[in-house]
């Protein structure tokens, strides 16, 4: 979708992404962060695996070098 006056691309508020512990899926969700701040709301499917609960699972994906610009310009972005 596009804003018809500036012809730019419409951000939504609330993304819904799966994949985000992969290579791909983590720079999408890094770079959507740090240069979409309209964006309010992230909400990622992650599974359990290998004995790590989904949730220790994001917390590593966050703490990893990709992220570590954005937890240092603007670490509320990583509690979207």
């Amino acid at each position: 979708c596009f804003d018809r006056k500036s012809h730019a691309p419409c951000i939504p508020e609330c993304w819904y992404a799966a994949g985000v512990t992969g290579y791909l899926g983590s720079v999408v969700l890094e770079q959507a962060l740090r240069t979409c701040p309209g964006i309010r709301r992230v909400y990622v499917l992650v599974r359990d695996r290998q004995g790590r609960t989904a949730r220790q699972r994001l917390d590593k994906l966050l703490g990893t070098g990709l992220f570590a610009e954005l937890r240092n310009s603007n670490p509320a972005a990583l509690s979207k």
